[in-house]
């Protein structure tokens, strides 16, 4: 086939055109914003479990409904080493000087206040996953924190 490259077999060396080894690369899949058991998230879903993928699937607190909740219970127990549930936030917005920012845990808010959200969402996820919830991983929405979020 055109264009096919050949992999070498597991545990082989790769080597670059300049000779030298080539370190050993591990990609990180994610789906942000898990809340609604939509079609486009059931697609996803299918698709990395079909290929052998695992993924981190961020799940926010205030957007999770019961149907998605129990979807990714039932996932949890059908792919246990392909799909990890994570929180992401807990509403995923602020306001910012009357206005609406999705970036939750960025632009000064109160150590208090973040903990507090943060602690209400965990609770959430722990109370509706159950044992699928992962709470050792938390990315916070946009990518954005701060001090008092560490």
């Amino acid at each position: 086939m055109a264009g096919a490259v050949d992999c070498p077999p597991p545990g082989a060396a790769i080597i670059d055109i300049e000779g030298e080894p080539v370190r050993e690369t591990t990609v990180f899949f994610r789906d942000d914003d898990v809340g609604a058991w939509t079609d486009p998230l059931r697609f996803h879903v299918d698709l990395m479990i079909e290929y052998n993928v695992p993924c981190h699937y961020l799940v926010v607190p205030a957007y999770l409904d019961d149907t998605c909740a129990r979807a990714l219970r039932d996932l949890k127990q059908r792919a246990p080493a392909l799909v990890h549930f994570n929180q992401h936030g807990f509403t995923h917005e602020q306001q910012v000087g009357g206005e609406i920012v999705y970036s939750e845990f960025a632009g000064g808010r109160a150590y208090a206040d973040q903990r507090a959200d943060i602690e209400k969402g965990r609770d959430q996820l722990s109370e509706r996953l159950g044992e699928a919830f992962e709470g050792d991983v938390f990315p916070p929405p946009c990518h954005k924190y701060d001090e008092a979020t560490l």
